[in-house]
């Protein structure tokens, strides 16, 4: 346990010479199944409902991220069903639809904070705002976008805490990133209920 702590990737490699690509270890009294290499990787993400279960690995880390319901909170045939409404808006004529809006959030954004000649900015930070304001237009909609602000950036930057192995293990401790993460989600919850609440408002008009 403590050598999977300190280096993760070398206890995997190491006890893949050992035992091979399919190993089970414990960690913290509960039994964890490993599956390496292509084999591994095939079982992992088409592995039948039967067999394996997506919502058990990850639903203590993403459902303080995504809320009830969604995604690996849902029961299958509900999570399949979202993921197909993602996957209407991620083809590729639809990619070459966004660039010009890409374009347009991308100029709007450095003509706003990048007006000197010189400077020192926040790449990660400002790659992360941008990747909001592009993502939020083209996947979601003008009204969404027109409902978010820089900060948004911020507040998902601290959902992500959420997907940790601490997480995993101990979703029930009362740490702080714990506290912070719910006061994001509840941040954004508000931002996009009001989108929602028109949108039934006017369920005949396009979006």
């Amino acid at each position: 346990m403590i050598e999977y702590g300190m280096n993760p990737i070398g206890f995997l490699r190491r006890n893949q010479k050992i035992h091979g690509d399919h190993f089970t270890f414990l960690m913290f009294g509960r039994r964890m199944t490993v599956y390496l290499d292509i084999d591994g990787n095939d079982f992992v993400f088409n592995a039948k409902q039967a067999c394996a279960t997506a919502q058990d690995a990850y639903n203590s880390m993403t459902k303080p991220i995504f809320g009830e319901g969604v995604i690996y909170d849902a029961p299958s045939s509900m999570m399949m069903e979202q993921k197909r409404m993602v996957k209407a808006g991620l083809t590729v004529p639809c990619f070459r639809a966004y660039i010009p809006i890409f374009i347009k959030e991308v100029n709007q954004y450095v003509d706003k904070h990048w007006t000197k000649d010189e400077d020192t900015v926040n790449l990660l930070q400002s790659i992360s705002e941008m990747t909001v304001m592009t993502a939020s237009h083209t996947l979601m909609g003008p009204e969404i976008r027109s409902k978010l602000y820089e900060g948004v950036a911020d507040l998902y930057h601290t959902l992500d805490s959420c997907l940790s192995p601490m997480r995993f293990l101990f979703d029930w401790l009362p740490l702080p990133s714990y506290f912070s993460a719910q006061k994001a989600h509840d941040e954004l919850d508000r931002i996009f209920s009001s989108v929602i609440a028109e949108r039934r408002k006017h369920t005949g008009k396009k979006h």
